[in-house]
């Protein structure tokens, strides 16, 4: 803003000098004032009130929105959703995206609410597809077949497998018996709960799970690792010798292998083989061997017994 002083005004003459200094300095007080007021009229006039803000936010409609606000995840994880900024009367909001294995339900979280529940837990988070290529898809949100809000999630690749145990016990095993298989990865795809272990040795494919079954007896590395496992019996009638066992995992991407001995000995195989065992296959046999020479001695007894009894009527 510019404002011309007047000519002369502020300008020290001969005459009446003081007079005009003090108009001169009233002068650019009254200025300076005005400018001052104008631009605080200014900021006031720009900056919302409160109640504009909430009104701003009332018609602002739905929002679809992330829990911890967080829109991205990997092929196959699960992520969790809300809707805020509904009407009271609502009852049921619909969520459905080429990227979800299927639609999302999406409920007030109490009577009235006009906001959906942020829940964590088993039903309550949405999975991602497993055969979709990492990039961002839209997420639509429905309420009685008319679209309400929306928002996009950045899918990203999963991780590459990070396999930290794969044992097969015994290592080496009779035909015919049964084994017991621990598969632990570091970086399991989010959506695999079980994964298949194949085996010519084997007598069909062992399911390899994740509930927890065989965790003494497989020990992760620490709780955040994912771990595999399950029983097998092998096939009978192999001959002796080594074995591969295959575990595809991530989806085909990863293919980890060990292998499963079959011994020409089959006592080697049995757990303890060799003490307690062979010392119970020894004692049958020292036993069967004791009680032939005890009949033994029992017919010459009774064979000398008759000679001594026919000499003494003779």
């Amino acid at each position: 803003m510019n404002r011309a002083m007047p000519s002369g005004a502020c300008t020290p003459g001969r005459t009446g000098r003081s007079s005009r200094r003090t108009a001169c300095a009233g002068l650019v007080a009254g200025l300076a004032a005005f400018w001052g007021a104008s631009a605080g009229a200014a900021e006031a006039i720009a900056a919302p009130l409160p109640q504009v803000v909430a009104a701003q936010q009332a018609t602002a409609g739905p929002r679809l929105v992330f829990f911890n606000d967080d829109p991205t995840a990997a092929v196959g994880d699960s992520i969790g959703l809300r809707i805020l900024g509904m009407p009271s009367s609502w009852n049921e909001v619909t969520v459905t995206s080429p990227a979800l294995r299927k639609p999302a339900r999406l409920t007030p979280k109490s009577r009235g609410a006009t906001d959906s529940a942020e829940v964590y837990g088993p039903g309550q988070m949405q999975w991602l597809r497993s055969d979709i290529t990492p990039g961002t898809y839209t997420l639509t949100a429905a309420f009685h077949g008319r679209t309400v809000a929306t928002t996009h999630v950045k899918v990203t690749a999963q991780a590459d497998a990070r396999i930290f145990r794969f044992t097969v016990w015994p290592q080496s095993a009779r035909s015919g018996s049964r084994a017991m298989i621990c598969f632990i990865d570091e970086r399991a795809a989010p959506d695999e709960k079980s994964l298949v272990a194949t085996s010519p040795a084997f007598h069909g494919a062992a399911r390899l799970t994740t509930d927890g079954a065989d965790d003494n007896s497989c020990p992760t590395a620490d709780g955040s690792d994912t771990l595999y496992s399950g029983h097998v019996t092998l096939r009978s009638g192999l001959a002796a010798g080594s074995y591969q066992v295959k575990v595809v995992s991530h989806h085909g991407r990863n293919t980890s292998t060990q292998k499963i001995t079959v011994p020409a000995d089959a006592r080697a195989s049995r757990p303890g083989a060799g003490s307690r065992a062979d010392s119970s296959d020894d004692g049958l046999l020292w036993a069967a061997s004791g009680g032939a020479a005890c009949l033994a001695l029992v017919g010459v007894v009774a064979y000398t017994m008759r000679r001594r009894g026919g000499s003494a009527t003779g």
